[in-house]
């Protein structure tokens, strides 16, 4: 199976931003993903990343939603992840 293209797209409402991620999440696009989600963890309080539309191929991109969760308690921000299984941090 060919890997989709990963697209994001971005809604904000005050100090909140969600992200909706599509395509093939893995070892390859993590770093992708660690950019993005640091980039709108800095611009907000609150950062939703919304994977229900992406694919997990592989553990890389839950141990960076980890470590990004982790440093938003870390300066009091909140960062919740929402997959179509079930969610991975709140």
């Amino acid at each position: 199976m060919d890997a989709q293209p990963i697209a994001l797209e971005i809604l904000r409402d005050g100090g909140s931003t969600r992200m909706l991620v599509s395509g093939e999440l893995d070892l390859v696009t993590a770093p992708w993903l660690e950019r993005a989600v640091e980039e709108h963890l800095e611009a907000a309080d609150d950062v939703v990343v919304d994977l229900t539309r992406a694919r997990v191929g592989d553990s890389a991109p839950i141990d960076v939603l980890v470590r990004a969760r982790n440093r938003a308690a870390h300066y009091g921000r909140r960062l919740d992840v929402v997959w179509r299984y079930w969610p991975l941090a709140s």
